[in-house]
């Protein structure tokens, strides 16, 4: 869940990068909100799995290669570390980074929502600019 939490992250910064070359400023607020939103959620989620408030995924994947032998296979398995989603990796004033994620992940959204908004204020008060 932590490597789902960056996707979004990840997102922003292109569609940021976009809005600042002027494409589509508005637009781009909007969909910055929407996955603000989706980060929000994810953070969310994986904070309520830390807090034993609901269940986590039940599995894991791991990049393995299909053409290994099966000893190196196991000797690979049993030498990767389980990182377990339902413990509290490191925390900060009693928040997890996930709770922390979600925190700012909302920060952002509301900020996005409000420029956004603004934005398309000005423009309905002076249909002139972009």
């Amino acid at each position: 869940m932590c490597i789902w939490q960056r996707w979004p992250h990840a997102i922003v910064i292109l569609m940021s990068l976009f809005g600042l070359r002027g494409f589509a400023p508005s637009a781009m607020m909007g969909l910055i909100a929407i996955t603000a939103a989706i980060s929000v959620g994810l953070g969310g989620f994986h904070a309520g799995v830390e807090w034993q408030l609901w269940q986590g995924p039940s599995g894991c994947t791991a990049a393995l290669q299909s053409n290994m032998a099966v000893t190196d296979l196991v000797d690979q398995l049993l030498a990767t570390p389980v990182v377990r989603c339902d413990e509290v990796a490191w925390s900060f004033l009693g928040i997890s980074m996930a709770g922390w994620n979600a925190i700012f992940s909302l920060d952002m959204f509301l900020i996005a929502l409000l420029a956004m908004l603004g934005r398309d204020n000005i423009k309905n008060q002076n249909p002139g600019t972009r």
